[in-house]
């Protein structure tokens, strides 16, 4: 097994015509996640580094994928929890509608790369071959970090 991760890819995203310009202006706010997923685990935490809890928000549970861009830009929800790519969707739908923040606070999401051991001595070549793009991606980001222009601000 290997394992190269480290991510920060969900986002907090709010309509500004809905009065969200700042953190605290998402009380009593009607805003959407998929329930029972890391994306409310991270609404969660960031609303309590904000000194709220998920009481003083109107939470919605959005499904599908479809449903978490639609459900904002259509403005059936005043903000939407969700990961790459849709808070990139929802942030260009809206344009200088947008107001976005990173959920994760600057902690890093952890992923793994799982295989059984019949598959991998079924494919030694196929599994060499991806890990090695992974480090290589991984030497690359780490190398171009600081010419990379961030697409998000956090306010």
């Amino acid at each position: 097994m290997g394992s190269i991760a480290k991510s920060d890819f969900i986002y907090l995203v709010g309509r500004r015509d809905r009065g969200i310009e700042k953190v605290s202006d998402l009380k009593g706010k009607r805003v959407g996640t998929t329930t029972r997923t890391i994306a409310e685990f991270y609404l969660g935490r960031f609303l309590e580094l904000y000194g709220m809890t998920m009481r003083d928000i109107i939470l919605v549970d959005v499904k599908t994928s479809a449903e978490w861009v639609d459900s904002i830009v259509n403005g059936d929800i005043d903000a939407m929890a969700t990961a790459q790519p849709y808070a990139n969707l929802v942030k260009e739908r809206l344009g200088a509608n947008a107001v976005v923040w990173s959920a994760q606070s600057s902690r890093p999401l952890y992923t793994q790369v799982i295989s059984t051991d019949e598959w991998i001595a079924q494919h030694p070549e196929l599994v060499t071959r991806f890990l090695r793009s992974l480090a290589q991606a991984e030497e690359y980001a780490m190398r171009n970090l600081s010419k990379l222009k961030p697409s998000y601000r956090t306010t």
